[in-house]
Protein backbone atom coordinates (compact mmCIF):
# COMPACT_ATOMS: atom_id res chain seq x y z
CA UNK A 1 0.00 0.00 0.00
CA UNK A 2 1.31 3.54 -0.77
CA UNK A 3 -1.91 5.85 -0.58
CA UNK A 4 -4.95 6.26 1.05
CA UNK A 5 -7.82 8.07 0.03
CA UNK A 6 -10.61 9.08 2.35
CA UNK A 7 -12.86 11.92 1.82
CA UNK A 8 -12.40 13.99 5.48
CA UNK A 9 -15.35 13.29 7.81
CA UNK A 10 -16.59 17.16 7.64
CA UNK A 11 -16.20 17.52 3.75
CA UNK A 12 -18.22 14.51 3.72
CA UNK A 13 -21.05 16.09 5.45
CA UNK A 14 -20.72 19.51 3.43
CA UNK A 15 -19.85 18.78 -0.16
CA UNK A 16 -22.33 17.51 -2.98
CA UNK A 17 -21.49 14.22 -3.98
CA UNK A 18 -19.89 15.00 -7.15
CA UNK A 19 -17.57 17.12 -5.63
CA UNK A 20 -16.59 13.92 -2.99
CA UNK A 21 -16.42 11.80 -6.47
CA UNK A 22 -13.54 14.60 -7.46
CA UNK A 23 -11.64 14.05 -4.37
CA UNK A 24 -12.07 10.17 -4.73
CA UNK A 25 -10.54 10.12 -8.49
CA UNK A 26 -7.05 11.73 -6.84
CA UNK A 27 -4.65 9.65 -5.39
CA UNK A 28 -4.70 10.26 -1.99
CA UNK A 29 -2.33 10.20 1.14
CA UNK A 30 1.21 8.78 1.70
CA UNK A 31 1.39 6.06 3.96
CA UNK A 32 3.01 6.81 7.16
CA UNK A 33 6.58 5.81 6.98
CA UNK A 34 6.57 6.47 2.98
CA UNK A 35 9.00 8.95 0.51
CA UNK A 36 7.62 9.92 -2.79
CA UNK A 37 8.82 12.25 -5.04
CA UNK A 38 8.40 12.75 -8.35
CA UNK A 39 11.30 13.11 -10.96
CA UNK A 40 12.11 14.22 -14.35
CA UNK A 41 13.92 12.29 -17.07
CA UNK A 42 17.37 14.13 -15.61
CA UNK A 43 16.42 13.07 -12.06
CA UNK A 44 15.75 16.57 -10.68
CA UNK A 45 12.48 16.33 -8.42
CA UNK A 46 9.70 17.90 -10.06
CA UNK A 47 7.09 20.39 -7.91
CA UNK A 48 3.83 18.65 -6.10
CA UNK A 49 1.58 20.90 -8.61
CA UNK A 50 -0.45 18.70 -9.49
CA UNK A 51 0.48 18.98 -13.29
CA UNK A 52 4.06 18.21 -13.59
CA UNK A 53 4.75 14.68 -14.95
CA UNK A 54 7.42 12.46 -14.50
CA UNK A 55 8.64 9.32 -13.06
CA UNK A 56 7.39 8.10 -8.98
CA UNK A 57 10.50 7.39 -6.53
CA UNK A 58 8.88 5.51 -3.55
CA UNK A 59 11.28 4.48 -0.51
CA UNK A 60 9.93 3.07 2.41
CA UNK A 61 11.61 0.43 4.81
CA UNK A 62 9.17 -2.56 4.54
CA UNK A 63 8.97 -3.17 0.68
CA UNK A 64 11.79 -5.97 0.40
CA UNK A 65 14.05 -7.83 3.03
CA UNK A 66 15.73 -9.63 0.11
CA UNK A 67 15.64 -9.88 -3.18
CA UNK A 68 15.03 -13.43 -5.34
CA UNK A 69 17.61 -15.98 -5.28
CA UNK A 70 19.79 -13.76 -2.85
CA UNK A 71 21.68 -15.30 -0.59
Amino acid sequence: MVTINRVKPWLEKELPEDEKWDLRRKQGYAVVGLDIKVVSADGTELPRDGRSAGEILIRRPWVTVSYSKSS
